[in-house]
């Protein structure tokens, strides 16, 4: 494979990871919204709605983070040669 062509195929993956991590907040930040609103009616009894939000958002920040290290190192590698 040529370098034109790496180059052409990591854009491709991190342009495909960048779609799905899209679709990761679209879906992230609504669902949340629905459970923050659902909690705050009795917090007392409704404190683990809070539990996923925080498991969803540590996911989601490891998702952004492997896209970032993983994908865009690669790709600047590959343009700097």
């Amino acid at each position: 494979m040529t370098s034109n062509e790496e180059i052409i195929q990591s854009t491709k993956r991190l342009l495909r990871d960048l779609k799905y991590f899209t679709i990761h907040v679209i879906i992230y930040l609504p669902s949340n919204i629905l459970l923050v609103l659902f909690a705050v009616k009795d917090l007392e009894e409704n404190w683990w709605a809070f539990v996923p939000i925080l498991f969803w958002a540590v996911a989601l920040i490891y998702h952004g983070v492997l896209i970032n290290t993983s994908r865009v190192k690669k790709l600047k590698s590959l343009m700097s040669v």
